[in-house]
């Protein structure tokens, strides 16, 4: 279905800025223009009509992509799960919901800046095309194949690449101007899941992308590096770089190395080199030159690009008018209770503590058993990569995203934990309590009940105390919170005292080996001028997520402007707020306990409605 959008305003804007000699400005200015990387970061704020209103910085969901429209001067992210832009208008950013199209953020958004063709991917994965058609904005689907990835435009061709899961390989679709409709080829095959972006050389008709793995039959670079998987059952993937080339006649891929990265890499435009990064490379740049004039085919590496830390990359930032370029301006607790019969539903009062499930006799005490683990610290590793070249101010600006603390866990055995209370029924619970009318009396009208406290791995059934009996013919309760596991459903399984991973099945087969996530994830996104020979400039944002708190690390996207030198960068969203919280050794669990299970550990999840600011920086 198209869906349309009338936008007048845009339209007139973006008139007024090509008109006049702005767009010739942009391509003219001077690099001396170039700083602030070194300076406090500055939202993305558009001003209101109103001059006393405060200014409003501009905000997308955290993981959303960006991409830079060059000659429209226009940026497109995804805010509250739709497709949103913010243009220029010659003094500031004005920001709207497109209507158009609610995204795929993982898949992307990529831009052809001479036709202003918008691509990303619906939600049930289909490629869309937005077009400027004369006043209105459309949006038509452009391919009945899914895809999972957009990875580049070749903007020189207008042609899009897109990596297609059922195809496993690289699809390129193509747009007839005459009969405005699309056709689309596979043009590589035999790779894995595509790990971002791609970099496109535009003079080489090269396409160099990172696949999650890559067969055999594709043809290696004798020079290629190989990198081993440390945990030693395929958890991590080599991530090749793949270099996807025409060759006059035909499309064909080479293999230029493992990376161990899935990541975005940059062609440079002045000679044609590839930058990226490998999995050790934690503050190191590797490139790719291919062969070009003077210049013979090889591999190296760059060290002091990553830049010294200065700013850390949170809500702190004072929301200012940003210093714009020129050219765009111009242009339970049993130490007291209380006692009282309530009904056969609620029996027993203990502090705040209401015993109201009742247990199906008999009740035994059962042993679960933990997992005995072997354990592999994993070294740091760069964990994410995305590259962008800035050529008016000779600059690489790189995201890098690394994991500390991670552990190749393999299972050895089993042993017991502790004891559990089990009913008739299969109700499992930590502890639980006896009716008090069989207890010792009081006085003349109360009688003391019997609390079963959690048993460790030192209860010995053999030889348990004597009022165990009354676990046989006595009406039991167990506070709901107590709850391990009800095979019946009639009740909600609350506790979070046993790990998901234990068991009350001592036959039940050892877990596979996994991987434990990071305790901690660093954040930087840095612009390199490798024009001054500097090494370890300063002017990295960073950010550090620790424990609980690393499920709110999430890479930033960057886009640039190539005519100015100004970056966009998604902020990293704010942590958790239980960021340095201790984390049991297992996650819990509401399933209950019978078969191992590798523990699906909740750090890294990403966020979920989380919205960031949108940062630019020249």
């Amino acid at each position: 279905m198209m869906l349309i959008m009338r936008w007048r305003s845009f339209f007139d804007s973006r008139q007024a800025v090509l008109s006049g000699g702005t767009l010739g400005l942009l391509l003219s200015v001077s690099s001396a223009l170039a700083g602030g990387w070194n300076e406090e970061p500055q939202p993305l704020v558009f001003k209101k009509a109103a001059a006393q209103e405060p200014l409003t910085a501009i905000r997308a969901d955290a993981g959303s992509p960006l991409a830079w429209d060059q000659s429209a001067h226009m940026l497109w992210f995804v805010d509250f799960g739709t497709l949103h832009a913010a243009w220029w208008n010659g003094s500031t950013f004005v920001s709207a919901d497109m209507g158009l199209i609610a995204p795929l953020p993982e898949a992307g958004i990529v831009i052809d800046s001479s036709t202003h063709f918008v691509y990303c991917v619906s939600t049930d994965g289909f490629p869309h095309c937005a077009r400027l058609i004369g006043k209105k904005w459309v949006i038509r689907k452009i391919g009945d194949k899914p895809v999972t990835r957009l990875l580049g435009v070749d903007q020189a061709r207008h042609r899009l690449f897109a990596y297609d899961a059922d195809a496993a390989g690289i699809r390129l679709y193509r747009f007839d101007a005459k009969t405005k409709s699309w056709s689309s080829s596979i043009i590589a095959s035999g790779l894995g899941a595509a790990g971002d972006l791609g970099a496109f050389d535009a003079a080489s008709q090269t396409l160099y992308t990172t696949h999650e793995t890559a067969e055999p039959g594709i043809q290696r670079h004798p020079d290629a590096q190989t990198i081993a998987d440390p945990t030693g059952f395929g958890k991590l993937k080599p991530w090749p770089l793949v270099a996807t080339a025409w060759n006059g006649t035909a499309w064909s891929s080479r293999l230029l190395g493992d990376t161990g990265v899935p990541q975005q890499p940059a062609v440079r435009p002045l000679d044609h080199r590839l930058f990226f990064a490998s999995r050790d490379d934690l503050k190191t740049v590797r490139f790719y030159q291919p062969a070009y004039r003077k210049a013979a085919e090889a591999f190296g590496s760059e060290t002091g690009w990553s830049g010294q830390d200065t700013w850390r990359d949170d809500d702190s930032y004072k929301i200012v008018e940003p210093k714009y370029p020129k050219p765009w301006i111009s242009g339970l607790f049993l130490s007291s209770y209380s006692l009282s019969f309530l009904s056969d539903t609620a029996m027993i009062f203990s502090g705040t503590t209401r015993y109201t499930v009742k247990l199906s006799s008999p009740v035994v005490p059962v042993p679960y058993y933990a997992p005995i683990w072997t354990d592999l610290p994993l070294a740091p590793r760069l964990a994410g990569f995305r590259a962008l070249i800035n050529p008016r101010q000779s600059r690489l600006v790189q995201h890098r995203e690394w994991f500390e603390g991670e552990i190749a866990r393999s299972q050895t055995g089993m042993q017991i934990a502790g004891y559990l209370y089990r009913d008739a029924t299969g109700l499992l619970v930590t502890e639980c309590a006896a009716d008090p009318a069989n207890g010792p009396q009081l006085d003349s009208d109360l009688r003391q009940p019997r609390f079963y406290p959690a048993l460790d791995a030192g209860f010995d059934p053999l030889s348990a105390p004597a009022d165990f009996a009354r676990l046989s013919d006595s009406e039991i309760f167990a506070d709901p919170n107590d709850i391990v596991a009800d095979p019946t459903h009639r009740n909600p399984v609350k506790s979070t005292a046993i790990p998901g991973s234990y068991t009350t099945n001592a036959a039940s087969p050892l877990v596979p080996p996994h991987l434990r996530l990071p305790s901690s994830v660093q954040l930087r996104t840095f612009g390199h001028r490798y024009s001054l020979g500097k090494l370890d400039q300063p002017g990295s944002r960073f950010r550090a997520y620790s424990n609980a708190g690393t499920d709110y690390a999430m890479a930033s996207h960057i886009a640039v402007d190539t005519a100015t030198g100004v970056t966009f960068y998604t902020q990293s969203p704010p942590p958790a707020g239980n960021e340095n919280a201790v984390v049991p050794a297992e996650p819990q669990t509401t399933t209950p306990l019978a078969n191992f299970t590798a523990p699906s550990d909740p750090k890294l999840s990403r966020p979920q409605g989380t919205r960031v600011w949108i940062v630019m920086v020249y």
